[in-house]
């Protein structure tokens, strides 16, 4: 059974994306609600839209795009080396060198994530974050 805890992002959800950093894109599916990645290790991540490339200043690019940039980073195995939130629920992914940041949404959960340190992480409307233990 699933019991949802509602944690502050720059504590316990951190924790949880750090066990993203060192694996890599085994599988990029891209579909109408976004782009999921399929990571070595148990982990998962979920993109909605909209995604920068790069920080929240640069212009957001189409998901076609971000499937366009992950999928020879998934043929490489290229690994993530940096994943984060802060404290307005914005992710932001690292492989090699494409930075991805997702932000929240008012409207609709923007991104999931879940590593081999727990998760799921569940981006809600507004930028509060859902932790499923």
């Amino acid at each position: 059974m699933l019991t949802v805890v509602t944690v502050a992002p720059t504590q316990d959800t951190n924790a949880i994306l750090q066990g993203l950093v060192g694996a890599s894109s085994e599988q990029v599916c891209f579909g109408r609600d976004g782009v999921q990645l399929h990571l070595s290790g148990q982990g998962h991540v979920g993109l909605g839209d909209p995604v920068r490339e790069g920080g929240l200043e640069a212009p957001a690019v189409p998901l076609l795009v971000v499937l366009r940039r992950l999928a020879p980073l998934t043929l490489d195995q290229v690994r993530i080396s940096a994943a984060d939130v802060d404290a307005a629920g914005t992710l932001t992914l690292t492989l090699g060198a494409l930075t991805l940041t997702c932000s929240s949404d008012d409207a609709y959960e923007s991104w999931t994530a879940t590593s081999n340190r727990g998760g799921p992480v569940i981006c809600l409307p507004g930028g509060e974050l859902a932790v499923f233990e």
